[in-house]
């Protein structure tokens, strides 16, 4: 008979035998189950917070900031300097490739959840800011009026702040204004923002004709910083471009490399934990199960195969572990609203759903995988080295 052959058959043994080492095994499996929903849990923030700093094709623009500037709030252009970049992106070009939008940019508080003041982002946009986010649209209600105090608000800004429904009123700057629209985005950052007239939002705040931000085409061939270099060839200006892609895939780099370090830091000192419980529960079974195996070995099942099957119902039992534990977090996480200031360039919350993705549930099974071998290798070796006489003996 193979050594799989073997070791399935002392699988199956081993399976008829399981009530009497039932609680043992339970152990194995919800130690497990609970350091993979902790690891799922963590890594589902990561990877929700980079879904939503994702843009797709359609939404990516350039981003030009005050020389120097690392975020909106940083940056300031004046009305000259707005004029001066309309007027070089105008320059031969099609209207569709010299559009630009100027955005004033503002954190105002709202209740969040717990009923903590959180600071939300609130943009003042023209006309053309829509035709640079192809993924925006009105889902509920209108659009804001020019010339009034209105505002549209992200469908998860509206999901998770309060104050927030249809009709209802904000304080800002000692004026009240009223939400009369939600859109979408393509679920991406935008929808953690509120909109507004750019003019009023500028006069609300008294900041004359400057905004923070101008928004514009990308061109086929043209890198960041050709047009920056463009730009600042104008002595009258000194501007920094990135591509709004980048702006917000840097602030995703770093809350995943948050996320993975924290997370491994965890994961890595509760895996221990779980690996000596799969270690007691292996040197458990084998001292159970002495009398059958050293009758299975002088029937002529090899020490490798019986060590392997050792092996194998350890990985089995974490295994099953793994889809416990991905199962309470897919359940309890997946989807789940939540809101952070974590790494965001402009202090404004940026509110994203856990994201349990195949890749996590991939990395869970491995990690089971790999705690059920290293529970395994003691309980296997241990097998191994032990004559059949003596495990006869321990029955006995």
């Amino acid at each position: 008979m193979s050594v799989i052959r073997q070791m399935i058959t002392s699988l199956l043994i081993a399976a008829l035998s399981l009530q009497g080492r039932l609680w043992s095994s339970l152990n194995t499996v919800l130690g497990t189950a609970v350091v993979v929903a902790v690891m799922v849990a963590i890594l589902s923030i990561g990877a929700g917070y980079r879904q939503a700093m994702q843009l797709s094709e359609v939404e990516d623009s350039w981003m030009i900031l005050r020389g120097g500037a690392q975020s909106e709030m940083e940056s300031t252009l004046t009305a000259e300097e707005v004029s001066l970049i309309q007027s070089n992106r105008r320059n031969g070009q099609s209207s569709d490739q010299s559009v630009t939008s100027s955005e004033s940019y503002a954190v105002v508080a709202l209740d969040g959840p717990s009923g903590a003041s959180l600071n939300v982002a609130l943009r003042g946009v023209g006309p053309e800011a829509q035709k640079l986010r192809g993924d925006f649209h009105i889902i509920e209600g209108r659009d804001f009026t020019p010339g009034r105090r209105e505002l549209v608000v992200g469908r998860r800004a509206q999901q998770h702040f309060g104050g927030l429904a249809l009709g209802e009123t904000l304080r800002i700057s000692g004026a009240n204004w009223t939400v009369v629209g939600v859109f979408e985005a393509g679920g991406n950052i935008s929808e953690s923002e509120l909109w507004t007239d750019r003019g009023m939002l500028q006069q609300a705040l008294n900041r004359g004709d400057n905004v923070q931000v101008v928004l514009t085409p990308r061109r086929d061939g043209e890198s960041a910083l050709d047009l920056q270099n463009a730009l600042n060839r104008d002595g009258r200006l000194n501007v920094s471009v990135v591509s709004r892609r980048d702006y917000y895939a840097g602030q995703a780099e770093n809350m995943q490399r948050f996320v993975r370090i924290l997370g491994s830091v965890i994961v890595a000192l509760m895996s221990l934990g779980a690996v000596f419980a799969a270690l007691n529960t292996g040197y458990s079974h084998v001292k159970s199960r002495a009398k059958e195996l050293a009758t299975l070995n002088v029937l002529g099942w090899t020490n490798g195969a019986l060590a392997l099957s050792i092996a194998a119902e350890a990985v089995i039992l974490n295994l099953l572990g793994a889809c416990v534990g991905v199962a309470v977090s897919y359940l309890l996480f997946n989807d789940k609203l939540v809101s952070t200031l974590f790494f965001a360039n402009d202090f404004t919350q940026v509110v994203f759903t856990f994201a349990v993705t195949p890749r996590i549930m991939v990395e869970a099974v491995i990690l089971a995988f790999i705690i059920g071998i290293a529970g395994s290798l003691g309980p296997a070796m241990q097998l191994r080295r032990l004559p059949v006489a003596r495990l006869l003996v321990q029955r006995n």
